[in-house]
C-alpha cells in the first residue's frame, strides 16, 4: 500500500467503501490503490477548499491539496515504473527460454536459474 505526504490511510474520505465524497461532489473508487490515492488527494483538495485556485494555500501541516495530489501522483509513477522494469526482467528471461526452445537446444542451466530467479523476484515483490 502507497504512502506520503497526505496519503495516510486514516484520512481517506471514503465513506461507503466506493466513493470518495469532497464537499460538491464525489469520486468512485477504482479498487486499484496507487489510482484511488489521486482519486483521494482530488477529493480532500475539494473537501478542504471550494475553489481550485485555493490548492496552492498552506492550511494544513501536511502540505497543500496541490502536493498532496502530486504526492499521490510520483507515488503511483515509482509503482508503475517498478513494475515495468520487473516485467521487463521477465520478458527477456523468458525471451531466452523461448529461443532456446525454438532453436531445439535443451534449456542451459544457467538461463533457467536465471529464469527461475528472475520469477521469483517478482513474486516476492510487494508491488
Amino acid at each position: 500500500m502507497l504512502g506520503g505526504q497526505g496519503m495516510s490511510n486514516t484520512q481517506w474520505y471514503r465513506r461507503d467503501g466506493n466513493k470518495f465524497h469532497a464537499y460538491y461532489f464525489e469520486i468512485d473508487a477504482t479498487g486499484v490503490d496507487e489510482i484511488d490515492h489521486i482519486l483521494d488527494a482530488v477529493a480532500r483538495a475539494g473537501k478542504a477548499f471550494h475553489s481550485t485556485d485555493s490548492w496552492h494555500d498552506n492550511a494544513y501541516d501536511d502540505g497543500t491539496p496541490v502536493e498532496w495530489i502530486e504526492s499521490a501522483a510520483r507515488l503511483a509513477s515509482n509503482h508503475i515504473t517498478t513494475l515495468e522494469a520487473k516485467v521487463k526482467v521477465l520478458r527477456d528471461a523468458a525471451q531466452k527460454f523461448v529461443d532456446q526452445v525454438d532453436a531445439g537446444l535443451a534449456l542451459s542451466t544457467v538461463n533457467y536459474k536465471r529464469f527461475k530467479k528472475a520469477l521469483a523476484a517478482c513474486k516476492a515483490s510487494d508491488v
